[in-house]
């Protein structure tokens, strides 16, 4: 009867790793005879790095179009560090610069430059050896850093300058992996031996002690695997997975306390960046990008709330919102991709969108009762 039951398992197990393989698709072959690694998305464009030089692909940064994932164009070379891969890429769609690092440099792409483009690089005490993530938040880039095992912060007009320790780890063989900020509170993985855990941090406040939000018990395994990359969009945060028996990639909920790290598909090799554009992931494995399906990267728009209003739409500097009968408590202002972009919780009738670049928007208002309500924009 046990062996029934074994056979039974090992069936139902199969069939749901069956399904989860039917779900996904080859995106982009192998890249030009080189391997992928760190990918982002920019607009309508996905952004990878290329860690492998060959006369064909020069190492680099390569964009490549949603619509048209043959044609890749080369975007910057990065000469310093042939034959490394760059990590964690960041886009800031304010001033349109892709931040990453390669080896122990943090540099700097300006992506209005002409193609292709010289990076810039920045080394100084805020990017040395910050080997597990860089990200933006209001003009302030924050890195993770592999050898003091700290997060920092440094102003993004003074890369030169020391940095601000924000968090230091308890233990000299943690290791900590940014996945995203949203409303001002860093959100961001611990490995500590064979566990992972999901913390957070008051960037309004960086003296309050970080919050343990979930120990990440269904991916602790016998201390081989690794987090490689994450993103948060819609509260969600979706990472991919190296480990010996589990790896793929998956998500968790940033709000849920306690929330255990769900599966969205396994993989058979080693797999590295992630990102997404339009409700589908897109991740690097086996030199190669996949693309998968993911119903709750979309971000629905309330239609039924005829109490909200804001105008004018489009608009070039001001965006005036009312609400019937309502106290507002926040209003956010999101980008397509996910990211906030402006958060005020000072809300007198108007807020400035002047300083964002032209394009599509969602505005989040949110009241005193806790009900949220979205709509779309177009800022000129």
């Amino acid at each position: 009867m046990l062996k029934k039951l074994q056979f039974a398992f090992l069936l139902c197990s199969l069939m749901i790793l069956s399904t989860r393989s039917q779900a996904q698709e080859v995106f982009s072959e192998a890249f030009l005879g080189a391997a992928p690694f760190a990918i982002e998305t920019v607009n309508d464009e996905l952004y990878i790095s290329v860690w492998n030089n060959t006369d064909e692909t020069p190492y680099g940064l390569y964009k490549l179009d949603f619509a048209n994932p043959s044609e890749k164009i080369l975007v910057a070379t990065l000469d310093n560090y042939i034959g490394i891969g760059a990590f964690k890429f960041y886009n800031n769609i304010t001033t349109n610069e892709l931040y990453g690092f390669v080896a122990n440099d943090h540099f700097i792409v300006d992506l209005d430059d002409n193609l292709p483009i010289n990076a810039t690089y920045a080394s100084s005490p805020s990017s040395s050896t910050a080997q597990r993530g860089v990200l933006e938040n209001s003009n302030v880039l924050y890195f993770a850093r592999d050898n003091s095992k700290d997060i920092i912060s440094v102003d993004r007009a003074n890369l030169s300058n020391d940095p601000e320790v924000i968090y230091t780890s308890a233990s000299s063989t943690d290791f900590n992996v940014l996945a995203g900020v949203n409303d001002n509170i860093l959100y961001f993985f611990q490995k500590n031996g064979d566990t992972y855990s999901l913390l957070s941090k008051n960037l309004n406040d960086t003296s309050e002690t970080e919050e343990v939000i979930s120990v990440l018990s269904s991916i602790s395994s016998d201390g081989t695997n690794l987090i490689q990359d994450a993103f948060l969009k819609n509260d969600i945060i979706y990472f991919t997975l190296n480990d010996t028996s589990v790896q793929g990639v998956y998500k968790i909920d940033s709000t849920e306390n306690d929330a255990n790290a769900e599966l969205i598909t396994s993989v058979s090799g080693d797999i590295i960046g992630i990102t997404d554009f339009e409700n589908n992931l897109y991740y690097v494995s086996e030199q190669k990008i996949y693309r998968i399906e993911e119903a709750s990267l979309s971000i629905k728009e309330n239609t039924l709330v005829p109490e909200v209003s804001i105008f004018p739409n489009p608009t070039t500097a001001e965006l005036r919102i009312q609400l019937e009968n309502k106290d507002i408590s926040k209003v956010q202002v999101i980008d397509l991709l996910g990211k906030t972009v402006s958060s005020t919780t000072s809300f007198e009738n108007s807020i400035s969108v002047a300083q964002l670049k032209s394009g599509v928007y969602i505005i989040l208002v949110s009241t005193a009762d806790g009900t949220t309500y979205n709509k779309r924009f177009i800022k000129k």
